[in-house]
């Protein structure tokens, strides 16, 4: 009797021994079958159709702001509101946004970022309706309603692309499938610089507009709510989305002590903030030396157009040889040097060949490293959320986006010049850009020096991964410890 209690309570011992339940759960994790399922690609198109529709709102009203201020009866400074109040609502929104992702998961997140989109979209479109009294420019307080909830609606979004790589894609995918959800972004923004003007010819067509953008809107919010079914896969893609990840709070206190990841954070919002400024102020920029809306239209097409194509291939590469570092310093030094080129050139008149070739490689160079700068983000504070350290890279360009549009509109000299396309009166003073543009090539220039010269990291990431795969194969007492390759079905 007593031998036998002796050797249930060593049974148990053994049950409560710290190192058995290690070994239990090392095999445990090594027994882990890695799979990636075909609705990857599902999931990857709805995320990426809603950052495509969120866009279209964003700068739905710039390129036909004098239909847009006489439909609404407002001035044009009023309409340029309808698209700052993005800028504006990322910076606490995008706080809550990360939270959600990280912590609920990613269809919670995804879901009420569908959500507050199509909501904006649906009030947008009400506020054209003829019922909808005009005094007291009620409609134009409707439509800046319905901008902002889609403008809290694009962190939950815009912040969500990496952390659906990382959870639903293998480690040969996760920078592709990042791009193309990002990508969709800038896409909307190509597009809606082409189909507004190409929809709206007279005042009453900003109806017609408005209802043709709510489409996509819809279709995203429809086939998040209802073809969404799980934040995360049945069996993990790698052995870095198997592993439990730490919190927000404890993922905060982390980024907050890695050099590598200020450095990179001070950096990527330096880049973002100055393409997305210089796309809002193109058309400013270029009338002033006599160049035509019209060309400024190529410029910025040019520039979203061939970065999209150029993001899809960086992104290939860097999937292949895993040269996130190498690729993102080349790229933005690169870039840099363009915007310094296109600042110079657009001080004279009829330069368009080559402002037109430097624009195109700002935005070449610009979008390149744009996803795979989110990757490295990820990989220098493994095992950090992906929201985290990729939604406040997102902010810092917010961020850094609304002081560089600060320092366009409170830097700028007013001057004559007869050949300016900007006004109808050749002899009308007009704002001129080149001051804060200095500014701006300036402080580009130290970030990249300081980014170049000073950022290092190790890929924490893939290390862990490939510690995984050494442990399955010294661990290879049967056939299914050895299962590090993901099973694509």
């Amino acid at each position: 009797m007593s031998q036998t209690a002796g050797r249930n309570s060593e049974d148990t011992s053994l049950l409560t021994d710290p190192r058995l339940e290690s070994s239990l759960n090392r095999n445990s994790k090594e027994d882990t079958e890695y799979r990636v399922y075909k609705r990857r690609w599902f999931i990857l198109a709805v995320l990426g159709i809603l950052n495509f529709s969120n866009a279209l709102s964003w700068l739905t009203f710039s390129p036909v702001s004098d239909h847009s201020a006489n439909f609404y009866n407002v001035s044009p400074s009023k309409i340029d509101w309808l698209s700052t109040v993005y800028m504006i609502a990322a910076i606490p929104v995008g706080f809550l946004a990360i939270y959600l992702l990280d912590t609920f998961g990613l269809r919670l997140g995804i879901i009420t970022g569908a959500t507050l989109n199509f909501l904006g979209l649906a009030v947008r479109y009400l506020s054209s309706f003829d019922f909808i009294s005009k005094d007291h420019h009620i409609p134009y307080m409707i439509v800046l309603g319905g901008q902002t909830l889609c403008a809290i609606a694009q962190p939950f979004l815009l912040f969500a692309p990496t952390k659906l790589a990382a959870t639903w894609f293998a480690g040969d995918q996760r920078a592709v499938a990042n791009m193309i959800a990002s990508m969709l972004n800038p896409l909307g923004l190509l597009v809606v610089n082409i189909a507004s003007p190409a929809i709206v010819k007279k005042d009453g067509d900003i109806t017609l507009m408005l209802f043709v953008y709510l489409i996509p809107g819809a279709i995203g919010f429809l086939l998040s709510v209802f073809g969404f079914c799980s934040s995360v896969p049945p069996s993990p893609p790698s052995a870095s989305a198997a592993e439990v990840h730490e919190t927000f709070w404890q993922g905060l206190k982390k980024i907050v002590r890695i050099p590598a990841y200020f450095l990179l954070f001070v950096n990527f919002g330096a880049g973002f903030g100055l393409l997305s400024s210089i796309l809002s102020v193109l058309q400013q920029i270029l009338c002033v030396r006599g160049y035509t809306d019209e060309f400024s239209g190529y410029c910025g097409a040019s520039m979203l157009g061939f970065g999209i194509i150029a993001a899809f291939f960086s992104g290939l590469y860097v999937d292949k040889t895993k040269k996130f570092e190498e690729v993102t310093k080349i790229c933005f030094s690169l870039a840099v040097i363009c915007f310094m080129a296109f600042t110079i050139l657009s001080t004279f008149d009829d330069m368009q060949i080559e402002l037109l070739i430097f624009c195109t490689m700002f935005g070449v160079l610009g979008l390149a490293q744009y996803a795979i700068t989110f990757e490295l983000g990820v990989e220098c504070t493994y095992p950090v959320p992906e929201a985290t350290s990729a939604g406040f890279l997102a902010m810092s360009g917010q961020i850094q986006g609304i002081v560089f549009m600060l320092f366009f509109q409170f830097l700028a000299t007013e001057e004559i010049h007869p050949n300016q396309k900007c006004t109808n009166n050749p002899s009308e003073k007009i704002h001129v850009l080149t001051t804060p543009l200095l500014i701006c090539c300036g402080y580009v220039t130290v970030t990249c020096f300081l980014f170049v010269t000073f950022f290092k990291t190790k890929y924490l990431r893939l290390e862990a991964e490939q510690r995984s795969g050494a442990d399955s194969i010294l661990n290879y007492n049967t056939i299914a410890n050895y299962r590090q390759q993901p099973v694509y079905s």
